[in-house]
């Protein structure tokens, strides 16, 4: 009975590291595995509930940027895109959708030089940069670029 009772907690410890946050059923033995049960049920409410909420922040931070009329890029350390909202893309991209971008590396999606410099010398220095950059399309378009390390706290 009691190796079955740990066995139980110790899969409902992986559903929870899974993302399967469902509540486990406590005995009512009295004893440390009910009190380590209601302990993981509780994780798995707190995890639950943290996540949903990083999940509105997530949509209401995308919708915020995709609203923008200035050009927003994230890109990793390996210059690889993980987000760009629509003026991005239509100022400084070759005829790529913000679906077909992430996870392509800068280079790959725009033939402005300028801004992969940039962004290398942020990546390199952790510094942020600002400079005016023509852009080389069919007219001439004079942007302010600026790039900076995102950081995380």
């Amino acid at each position: 009975m009691f190796a079955e009772r740990v066995r139980r907690l110790m899969a409902f410890s992986r559903r929870i590291s899974e993302g399967d946050f469902r509540a486990e059923v406590v005995p009512n033995e009295g004893d440390e595995l009910d009190e380590l049960a209601v302990a993981l049920n509780e994780t798995g409410d707190r995890l639950e509930s943290t996540i949903a909420l990083l999940k509105t922040e997530q949509n209401l931070n995308r919708a915020i940027l995709s609203a923008m009329s200035e050009g927003v890029a994230v890109i990793d350390l390996d210059e690889r895109m993980l987000f760009a909202n629509t003026a991005f893309l239509e100022m400084v991209c070759l005829n790529f959708d913000g679906n077909r971008v992430k996870g392509r590396r800068l280079s790959e999606i725009t033939e402005e030089r300028e801004i992969g410099e940039m962004a290398r010398k942020v990546i390199t220095h952790n510094k942020r940069l600002e400079c005016e950059i023509s852009l080389r399309q069919a007219e001439v378009r004079n942007l302010l670029v600026q790039v900076a390390p995102v950081t995380a706290k």
